[in-house]
């Protein structure tokens, strides 16, 4: 399904300035859009949904009452995938739905800090983490939240792991770590108690892995048996998968109430449908991954009914590179496909400004463990030197994927023939194909590619798992995609960071895995996401996080 590259814009930097007029770039979204609704949308990571139309969206929805007027309030919003996958999902819900709340949660530059625990410290001996609890917490049924109900929730999660979903697959290895037992050491104390110190616990368990459910929300085998019963601002009242959710306000909130009595979240796949869905009225807003095209979000803010919210998250935008087939497994091709690259040109003529060019593999969110001193440079000279040194003449083709549910989200059509076209600038001819999810996966899988385009994020604070998921010798995504990436010292690294527990050491070791990524490149960060989200000029509080969700519960329409 690739269609025909731009052969002039990206081959000639005299050219960029094209590229960067209105007209161009519309050109690009239409592209985009045009594939978008023709693709597949299916990943066993990350699924997309079925297609939708505005006729599938409900009349015009701008007469509704504000949260001032004493009128139950609603507000109606839309995302490109199903945010509740159900009763077989870990979470059931996406954190962003305020609908369950975490033991630990992150702040702004991803810091552990206090959710449902309000304290916790480690004993002399390392090995038992004690976690103090809030007193003041009531689930949406009226049961009372305590260490019994944490004790309860850790033996589900280890009934169910691994459990996979659209968002995190739970597993209590990489959650829990080399967890013995929990204890319950009064009514609102919990003690974790592991064979070997856990460094790190609290940002292990951050978010996702210390989500807190009523133990009535699970059947016998661990799954929900119905709509989780939970302690967030919103519980679920209704869901029809793919279509839609219907959240109200939890009367139990042991906080503020949320500022709309309730919310309807529709699922529409086709990112040309959201858009006309807002301009109609139908929806006052958009959210999670990829919510609207960047050049969508700059076109309704100028037209002036809109307003954006826009803040860097935790996704960066890879390469992938599948280093187990000739040439790739050579550095030196690698370190060509990356200084072929522009970053900033594709930040700014692709999405619109919307990211910050990458050096560094892991997100400028983690703030806390990013090396900003590494510098990816663009060099297409020095990059087809380095391609002449490794196959001299010869023409290199290669086989570059995108995985379909990405066009739902980003120009990602636009961005591959940006790719394609900077590569055939330094001897690599790539044809493009674009491969649902499943096929997608299988390919990735068998090693049947050569490049990919896709994106991977932060599930905690913690960046251990991510990092060695890709840079480990028996990690899951490097072998899961065929990277190929050995190194005694990482592996090392990896050891050392388990028993480490000076914060100034660990973040040396994090910067030197970060410093051999760079000068290996198994992989090839290109740049860092910055989330948009849109709503209505009438909405007030919709603002997104760094932990790209949502300000759901602050949110209401005027």
């Amino acid at each position: 399904m690739a269609t025909e590259r731009y052969p002039d814009t990206w081959e000639d930097e005299g050219l960029v300035s094209s590229l960067r007029s209105y007209a161009a770039v519309l050109l690009l979204l239409v592209l985009t859009v045009a594939l978008a609704s023709c693709a597949e949308s299916e990943n066993a990571d990350d699924p997309g949904e079925a297609s939708a139309s505005t006729s599938d969206v409900s009349d015009d929805v701008s007469d509704d009452a504000s949260a001032d007027d004493g009128e139950p309030s609603e507000l109606i919003i839309a995302a490109p995938r199903d945010l509740a996958p159900g009763q077989n999902d870990p979470y059931f819900t996406h954190p962003t739905l305020d609908v369950w709340e975490s033991l630990v949660v992150t702040d702004e530059d991803w810091v552990p800090q206090p959710g449902l625990a309000t304290s916790w410290d480690v004993s002399e001996d390392r090995l038992t983490w004690t976690f103090e609890l809030r007193e003041d917490v009531v689930f949406s049924d009226g049961t009372r939240f305590d260490a019994d109900v944490v004790l309860a929730n850790v033996e589900r999660n280890m009934q169910i792991s691994p459990a996979s979903s659209p968002f995190y697959t739970f597993d209590t290895d990489h959650a829990y770590g080399d967890l013995d037992h929990v204890e319950v050491v009064d009514e609102f104390t919990v003690a974790f108690h592991h064979n070997t110190p856990e460094p790190s616990f609290p940002a292990m368990i951050s978010n996702f892995y210390s989500a807190m459910y009523s133990p009535d929300s699970f059947d016998e085998d661990g799954h929900f048996a119905e709509f989780p019963i939970a302690s967030g601002p919103f519980m679920v009242v209704s869901h029809e998968p793919d279509q839609e959710l219907v959240l109200e306000a939890n009367p139990e909130y042991h906080g503020d109430g949320p500022a709309s009595d309730s919310v309807i979240v529709r699922t529409i796949p086709d990112p040309n449908t959201r858009v006309s869905a807002l301009r109609a009225g139908e929806i006052h807003g958009v959210l999670d991954l990829g919510a609207i095209q960047p050049a969508s979000a700059r076109e309704l803010v100028e037209s002036g009914e809109f307003d954006e919210s826009v803040s860097p998250i935790p996704i960066t935008h890879y390469i992938w590179i599948n280093a187990q087939k000739e040439p790739w497994d050579d550095p030196r091709m690698r370190h060509a496909i990356s200084m072929a690259m522009d970053r900033q040109q594709i930040v700014d003529d692709i999405f619109f400004g919307y990211g910050i060019p990458a050096g560094s593999m892991l997100s400028i969110v983690s703030t806390e463990w990013h090396d900003s001193s590494i510098e990816l440079e663009e060099d297409l000279d020095a990059a087809r030197e380095l391609v002449a040194e490794v196959v001299g003449d010869e023409t290199i083709e290669a086989r570059l994927l995108v995985p379909s549910f990405q066009l739902d989200r980003y120009p990602y059509q636009a961005h591959a023939e940006y790719v394609q076209a900077r590569l055939q600038l330094i001897g690599i001819q790539a044809e493009i194909e674009v491969l649902d999810g499943a096929t997608y996966n299988e390919a990735t899988a068998a090693g049947e590619y050569d490049l990919s385009v896709s994106i991977r994020g932060l599930a905690n604070s913690e960046p251990y798992l991510l990092m060695r998921d890709y840079l480990a010798a028996d990690g899951g995504a490097n072998q899961r995609l065929n990277i190929g990436f050995q190194s005694d010292e990482v592996d090392q690294i990896f050891a050392d960071l388990r028993e480490e527990w000076d914060h100034d050491e660990r973040q040396r070791l994090y910067h030197r895995l970060q410093e051999i990524v760079a000068e290996e490149l198994p992989m090839i960060p290109l740049f860092y996401e910055e989330g948009i989200v849109v709503h209505s000029s009438d909405v007030t509080g919709y603002e997104i996080q760094p932990t790209y969700w949502v300000s759901l519960s602050e949110a209401y329409l005027r």
